[in-house]
């Protein structure tokens, strides 16, 4: 009996084994992009979650100092450094903080040793970078080598805001507090993103977050989210890079890898995302801090 059953028990024919590859197949391409889309609005949601945490340094820092971080100085405001190194002790890196001589220059040994990543400035920290952006996190564009970063605070609608224009929360050589965003802070943006360069070699500053230079730690709001053309000091105009020149008016839009816009933080600690689509005038509007303009956000 049981060899009779062994004899004719059926076996796969060949047509039937690729039929069954085929169908597996099919389930594999229809639930790819799922799984694609949660781990994508996975890593959207780590990236919200970071700037919450900036925003609520920039918050202790205003509690503590009686103003945000300065953007960036350079001169007799002070020795070239940005908002990076004041917001250290607020999101726990008060070990880098206290090993950094505020005194001096962002590019002098211990902070940046050349070629080197043994530096200050080019340690990795968790909350400088998105995971959605694939960009190289370490700039060796020169000798000077430092962490790059996704996330750049707001200097408004200038080509470089200033303490005389007082149009924006982040300026050079200027410093802005609560009481000075007169348009509200559920109106007025921080920080946001901006895609890093492809390369570690690559000269290029878009979030070059450590530098003074000008649109190197901060975005503008000339364009709406990931579009227009990026015109800073050095850059690489060569995908996957964002288009970019060395155009005088200088300029960098907030970009991510994010489909359709980007993650912003706000001055009263929200985190929102901005569609790409939003109206420029509007967009515009959210960059300023005593515009006084009405503004009705979706």
């Amino acid at each position: 009996m049981s060899g009779r059953f062994m004899k004719n028990r059926a076996a796969f024919t060949l047509v039937e084994l690729l039929v069954v590859i085929a169908i597996i197949g099919v389930l594999i391409a229809l639930l790819l992009p799922a799984v694609q889309q949660a781990r994508e609005a996975a890593r959207r949601m780590q990236c919200n979650n970071q700037i919450k945490q900036w925003s609520l340094a920039f918050h202790n820092h205003a509690d503590v100092k009686g103003h945000f971080p300065i953007g960036s100085q350079n001169g007799t405001f002070g020795p070239r450094q940005t908002w990076v190194i004041t917001c250290w002790p607020y999101i726990e890196q008060s070990a880098l903080y206290d090993r950094y001589d505020v005194t001096q220059a962002f590019h002098v040994s211990p902070h940046i040793d050349q070629s080197a990543d043994t530096g200050l400035c080019a340690q990795f920290v968790d909350l400088y970078f998105c995971p959605s952006d694939g960009g190289n996190r370490l700039w060796k564009g020169d000798t000077y080598w430092r962490s790059r970063a996704n996330y750049v605070v707001n200097f408004g609608n200038n080509a470089e805001a200033t303490a005389a224009l007082k149009s924006a929360p982040f300026m050079h050589n200027g410093k802005v507090g609560f009481r000075d965003i007169t348009d509200g802070t559920s109106n007025t943006m921080m920080i946001s993103e901006v895609i890093m360069a492809a390369k570690d070699t690559h000269n290029d500053e878009r979030g070059d977050i450590f530098n003074d230079d000008i649109a190197a730690a901060w975005y503008s709001t000339h364009s709406t989210p990931n579009s227009g053309v990026d015109s800073i000091r050095v850059c690489v105009n060569e995908a996957p890079n964002p288009p970019c020149d060395t155009a005088a008016a200088k300029k960098n839009s907030a970009r991510s890898r994010h489909p359709g816009g980007v993650n912003v933080g706000f001055g009263d600690g929200s985190v929102r995302f901005i569609s790409d689509t939003i109206s420029h005038s509007v967009y515009k509007a959210l960059g300023t801090t005593q515009g006084s303009e009405v503004i009705t956000l979706d």
